[in-house]
C-alpha cells in the first residue's frame, strides 16, 4: 500500500503532462528570441527552462509587484530601479518595514553571462539569487507558501497558465518567470558597443581613457595604464565568471566587525575581504559604489585605487599590487588628466536603451 501511495501522485503528474501535450486547449508558450552581440559569446548560466515570451512578460510584472512582500510595499524593483540601471541609489537597500540591509544592491546587468551571484557569491544560479531576497525577513519577507497563496488570483491565474502550459501559480514558477525576465536584461547598446560595431567614433579623451582602462602598466618601458582591465576584463567589464576567480580584495578596510565577503561562504581565511568584481556597464548611473556604498562618485573610486596606502593593506589582490606606473612601485600613480580620461571612457558604457520601465 505504501508503494502504491507513493506511485499515485507520480502517475497523476504523468497523466496531466501527457494530457497537456496532446490537448489543443492548453496554451503553448512562445520561444523568446534572444538578442545579444556575437562578441558577447555564450551565456554562462544554466537555465532551468527555456526563455519564453509569456514567461518574460510574467516575470516583468512580478518583478514590480509589491504585493509579494510582507508589508505590501517592497518589490524587486524597489532595490533594482530601471532608472539607475537596475541598481539602488541608496547606500544600503531598505526592505520591509524600513529594515536596513548591510550592502548596496548589485545591478542586474548581463547576469546571463555570470555564474556566481551576490557580493559574496553565495548563489550559484539566478533562481537561487531570487529566492533569497523574496524570503529574507529584512527584504521581502514572505515564505514560499505565502507567495504561492498570494498568486492564486487574476490576472496571475491566466498569466501563469499562458506562461507554463496551463499550470497554476507557485512560488517556484514565479521565481522561474522572474529569472527569465532578468536574463533578458542585456546591456549592449552603449557608445562602447557602437564603437565596437563601427557605428560610433570615440572622442580623443574617450580613446585615451579606454587605452588606460585596458592597459596593465609597465613602467620599465614607459607603458602607462590604469590597470582596470586586469579585473574588469570581460566584454561586460565584469570579473571572471567561472569558479571564484571573479572575486577580489580591493583594499577596503576590513576589521573583525566588518563584512568579510567571500570568506563567510568558503570559510577560507585567504578569502577575507574578497567581493565580486561587478560589471561596470552603466557605471555612471549606479552610484554609490562598492559593496557597502562607501563611494559617492567615480572620482572617489579612482582616488581609492590611486592611493599609495592601498598597496600595503592586508590581503589586497596581487593584480592591484602589480598595477603601478612607477618603476619603484608604491601606487598606481595616475595623473588628474588620466583619471579624467578613464572616467570619460566609463561614461561610454552607459546604455540608455537599457533603462526600461
Amino acid at each position: 500500500m505504501k508503494r502504491l501511495a507513493l506511485a499515485l501522485p507520480i502517475l497523476a503528474l504523468m497523466a496531466v503532462k501527457c494530457h497537456h501535450e496532446g490537448d489543443p486547449t492548453v496554451p503553448k508558450a512562445t520561444a523568446y528570441a534572444w538578442t545579444a552581440p556575437s562578441y558577447y559569446g555564450t551565456r554562462a548560466d544554466s537555465l532551468e527552462a527555456p526563455l519564453t515570451v509569456e514567461g518574460v512578460a510574467l516575470g516583468k510584472r512580478l518583478f514590480s509587484d509589491s504585493s509579494l512582500s510582507a508589508d505590501g510595499r517592497i518589490s524587486c524593483r524597489s532595490c533594482h530601479r530601471p532608472e539607475n540601471a537596475f541598481g539602488d541609489p541608496r547606500v544600503v537597500s531598505t526592505g520591509i518595514y524600513g529594515r536596513l540591509g548591510t550592502r548596496n544592491a548589485s545591478t542586474l546587468v548581463n547576469l546571463a553571462y555570470q555564474t556566481h551571484f551576490f557580493w559574496d557569491g553565495r548563489a550559484r544560479n539566478i533562481e537561487e539569487l531570487l529566492i533569497q531576497p523574496m524570503t529574507r525577513t529584512d527584504e521581502m519577507g514572505l515564505t514560499e507558501p505565502q507567495i504561492t497563496e498570494k498568486l492564486q488570483q487574476e490576472p496571475y491565474l491566466t498569466l501563469f497558465a499562458k506562461a507554463f502550459e496551463g499550470a497554476r501559480p507557485t512560488s517556484q514558477l514565479a521565481r522561474r518567470a522572474i529569472s527569465m525576465y532578468v536574463r533578458t536584461l542585456v546591456s549592449a547598446s552603449s557608445k562602447y558597443d557602437r564603437w565596437k560595431q563601427g557605428s560610433y567614433t570615440m572622442t580623443d579623451q574617450e580613446l585615451r581613457g579606454m587605452t588606460l582602462f585596458f592597459t596593465h602598466p609597465v613602467p620599465e618601458n614607459r607603458t602607462r595604464g590604469a590597470n582596470c582591465g586586469d579585473c574588469h576584463g570581460t566584454i561586460s567589464t565584469a570579473g571572471n565568471p567561472y569558479q571564484l576567480l571573479g572575486f577580489k580584495n580591493n583594499g577596503l578596510d576590513i576589521n573583525a566587525a566588518d563584512d568579510v565577503g567571500l570568506q563567510a561562504i568558503t570559510g577560507n581565511a585567504e578569502d577575507k575581504g574578497k567581493f565580486k568584481v561587478p560589471s561596470l556597464r552603466n557605471i555612471a548611473l549606479t552610484a554609490p559604489y562598492m559593496h557597502d556604498g562607501r563611494f559617492k562618485t567615480l572620482e572617489e573610486v579612482l582616488d581609492h585605487y590611486n592611493d599609495p596606502a592601498l598597496f600595503s593593506k592586508p590581503n589586497v589582490d596581487i593584480l592591484i599590487q602589480l598595477g603601478t606606473n612607477s618603476r619603484f612601485g608604491g601606487s598606481l600613480g595616475l595623473t588628474d588628466q588620466e583619471k579624467a580620461d578613464v572616467i570619460a571612457f566609463l561614461h561610454t558604457l552607459t546604455d540608455t536603451t537599457y533603462l526600461q520601465p
